[in-house]
């Protein structure tokens, strides 16, 4: 959890580092090569931290969906298991 919050973090700070680099070179009406290669650098990293926190966050829902059902079916399991020998009988 907080390797996902730290990344979390970072994509965060790339998206305003990608803002304020963004307005700068808006703003002073130029944009120079070293604007062009850290904008597209900050949206890279912003790009890469969004897909990898969803990645991350739907691993972890799967993992708990996993673990409900698993739960679940050692608590039917017993259950059943009488029903269908009632139904042998």
């Amino acid at each position: 959890m907080r390797l996902f919050v730290s990344v979390l973090i970072a994509t965060m700070v790339a998206l305003f580092m990608a803002i304020v680099v963004a307005y700068q070179s808006i703003n002073y009406g130029y944009a120079t090569i070293y604007h062009l290669t850290m904008l597209s650098f900050f949206m890279a990293m912003f790009g890469f931290g969004v897909m990898w926190c969803l990645g991350t966050f739907d691993a972890i829902q799967k993992s708990e969906r996993l673990d409900y059902i698993k739960r679940r079916q050692r608590m039917a399991t017993p259950i059943l298991d009488k029903i269908a020998k009632l139904g042998d009988e």
